[in-house]
């Protein structure tokens, strides 16, 4: 008997199902078992593991929280303001188990705002960006981030996009820095 334990049976039924006919016939055991998504009952236990999941990966590795970005490169600035600085921006990154959501709001470039949405992966996090206000089809890209060995609270790595004024993909260093 794999797994030990609970068995596929009537009083198991009601709630779960097992993985394929053969595995109910021989009486498969608790590791055959998913939830029913047909009656309530299946899917409550169905989103509750999933919340359980979600909730164990983000004890695990979270990045929920405010960050510091810095860039540099081809970004949308405030007007006059010098195209080789570096601009930073405020970023507020939402999780949920290993998916990311984030928004970055340049203050000092007229407020332009970027939606980002991404994975955490280990000590990775991989995503795309694009830009919200004012509205852009072509201000949008991917990023690739690593944690700072050295600091925790960072992250480092590089952002790759189209930029519009000369037609050509563009690429550059991004630093996030945990503000809590």
């Amino acid at each position: 008997m794999r797994g030990g334990g609970l068995r596929c049976g009537l009083h198991v039924r009601r709630l779960f199902k097992c993985r394929s006919r053969a595995d109910w016939d021989a009486g498969g055991t608790w590791t055959d078992l998913v939830p029913r998504r047909d009656g309530v009952a299946g899917f409550l236990i169905g989103e509750a593991l999933k919340f359980a999941r979600d909730w164990r990966i983000e004890r695990k590795n979270s990045i929920r929280g405010r960050f510091e970005t810095t860039t540099s490169g081809t970004v949308v600035r405030a007007p006059g303001a010098p195209q080789g600085a570096l601009a930073t921006r405020s970023l507020r990154v939402s999780q949920r188990g290993d998916r990311i959501h984030g928004v970055e709001v340049g203050i000092n470039e007229s407020n332009v705002t970027w939606e980002l949405r991404g994975q955490v992966t280990g000590e990775y996090v991989v995503g795309t960006y694009w830009q919200t206000f004012p509205a852009s089809v072509v201000e949008r890209g991917a990023f690739h981030l690593e944690r700072d060995p050295h600091d925790r609270a960072v992250f480092r790595g590089l952002w790759v996009g189209w930029n519009p004024e000369t037609h050509t993909i563009t690429s550059d260093t991004y630093v996030w820095r945990r503000l809590e």
